[in-house]
């Protein structure tokens, strides 16, 4: 499996993803795209701390079982945060804010995890913000940004976030050319 950690690494290094002096956030979920992320950066970078956003539904207490496993394993530091930590709301807020509009719940929440992670990311001084992206995600991504023609949308694509915007911290994605398949392969390893 050393063709995925050579993939991640040309990643990096073609997009000057990670500098030395960068001190980078790792957004976990505590799933396989996560693990791999996280376990990767700590091998080749010391500075970096793992953000979890806890949601404080009845799943997410596995999820940050397995994040303090991970981060354990890993030898990396565990921030925990929150909707309603960081944001004054709860996730049944977003519940009822999608009920009652219609939108789609993971879209819904998916901005305010963004957030989240983001507020949480400067708190902790960090420069850059790692997610765990992966090829199938950007795909995705692109496709329904042309179905719906959402130009702006596309400014998301990409290895990393660009042109960095005053006030945000600067997101990177190391699996953006990983498979799926070759994840999920890498991490049942």
């Amino acid at each position: 499996m050393r063709i995925i950690g050579r993939r991640i690494a040309k990643t990096v290094r073609e997009n000057k993803l990670i500098e030395r002096k960068d001190k980078i956030a790792v957004a976990i979920s505590g799933g396989k795209d996560s693990c791999l992320l996280l376990h990767w950066l700590a091998k080749r970078h010391k500075n970096i701390i793992a953000i979890h956003v806890y949601r404080g539904d009845a799943f997410a207490v596995k999820s940050l079982k397995a994040c303090e496993e991970m981060c354990e394993e890993a030898d990396v530091k565990l921030h925990v945060a929150s909707f309603s930590k960081e944001l004054d709301i709860t996730f049944l807020d977003v519940v009822n804010i999608t009920k009652k509009t219609g939108a789609n719940r993971c879209s819904v929440c998916g901005v305010f995890r963004r957030r989240v992670l983001d507020l949480a990311a400067k708190k902790l001084g960090c420069n850059k913000l790692a997610t765990g992206h992966n090829l199938a995600d950007e795909a995705q991504t692109y496709l329904m940004n042309f179905i719906r023609n959402d130009m702006a949308g596309f400014g998301h694509l990409g290895p990393i976030s660009l042109p960095k915007r005053k006030g945000f911290v600067q997101r990177i994605k190391p699996l953006r050319d990983v498979p799926e398949e070759d994840i999920k392969r890498y991490v049942d390893l």
